[in-house]
């Protein structure tokens, strides 16, 4: 059994895929810091059944957001740059 840690679904997400994005604490309990060399405009958080949890605009390379309200799970997080790349990453709330 393999597993996924990064969803890439077109080229353009390549560029982001390639600069440094560090999601940290994952898995994470209450909050956890997403870092991005690409200024980030939009975080969403959906969860397996693709219903979106949680959405926030930022202005910034990082930000920390508190998930302290969700169910403990897996969710997918696509973090859009200013620049129009996006990118999904898995995150584990326990």
């Amino acid at each position: 059994m393999s597993t996924c840690d990064e969803v890439i679904t077109s080229d353009d997400e390549l560029e982001i895929s390639n600069s440094k994005l560090k999601i940290y604490p994952n898995p994470t309990q209450d909050e956890f810091v997403i870092e991005s060399s690409n200024t980030m405009k939009e975080i969403i958080i959906t969860d397996m059944l693709g219903r979106k949890v949680l959405i926030q605009t930022i202005t910034s390379t990082k930000t920390k957001l508190n998930v302290e309200g969700l169910s403990s799970g897996v969710y997918i997080i696509e973090i859009k740059t200013v620049s129009g790349i996006s990118a999904k990453r898995k995150l584990i709330v326990q």
